[in-house]
């Protein structure tokens, strides 16, 4: 690969800087900026098809409440990524919490990406959807990506429904929706400065990446 020059020697975190390090840290690297990339989106699309759209808003304040759940984000900051109401039904607000990991960093050594993407699933229903279902009264979604183009289950059918939604608001067919909504994300992964595969194919389910096929 081609050489990285003028580069510091130390990231923000500490760690020695190396391309790898910047891959996966969680304090301003390659993951952080496709998170944002993505949730930015997301929350542009979700406009065309509901409506009370929001991006990271604060959840509703506590007021006492005793969760099952010990991880469960008690913050009196505490903020989803998204909240869009009328997605899964009508009356619904529905929050949405955007994860993106790198799979090829050392601590998921001899991990498959499947089990991973479950276990980040699982640790973001842990942290809100307890809150949200009690308190703010919706439903939650993690949408769970990996830097190399592949989507957890439930991200998977949050994106086959928003493709479906937005054919419908559109009136054009389906496979045209994906194709638009695959060169948006194209769009994206174009304006992040890091050469791996992006979150497109898990859209469009192109290339063998792994990710959900939308057909």
């Amino acid at each position: 690969g081609w050489p990285v020059v003028d580069v510091p020697a130390t990231c923000v975190c500490s760690e020695a800087f190396t391309v790898p390090h910047a891959m996966c840290c969680p304090r301003g690297g390659f993951p952080t900026l496709c998170h944002n990339e993505v949730r930015d989106l997301l929350g542009v699309l979700l406009t065309e098809i509901c409506h009370d759209v929001a991006i990271e808003p604060l959840l509703a304040p506590l007021c006492g409440e005793v969760f099952r759940a010990a991880s469960t984000n008690k913050s009196d900051e505490a903020r989803a990524d998204i909240r869009a109401a009328g997605f899964w039904t009508r009356s619904e607000a529905a929050f949405f919490d955007v994860r993106v990991f790198h799979p090829d960093a050392s601590s998921y050594h001899n991990q498959a990406v499947d089990q991973l993407l479950l276990q980040h699933e699982r640790s973001k229903k842990a942290t809100y959807a307890e809150r949200v279902i009690n308190v703010d009264r919706g439903s939650f979604c993690p949408l769970v990506f990996t830097t190399n183009a592949c989507a957890g289950p439930e991200c998977s059918r949050f994106l086959k429904r928003l493709c479906g939604r937005l054919a419908e608001h559109d009136k054009v067919s389906y496979s045209q929706t994906v194709f638009c909504a695959g060169t948006l994300f194209c769009d994206v992964s174009a304006r992040v400065p890091v050469s791996v595969s992006s979150p497109c194919e898990c859209v469009a389910g192109i290339g063998g990446s792994g990710g959900p096929s939308l057909a």
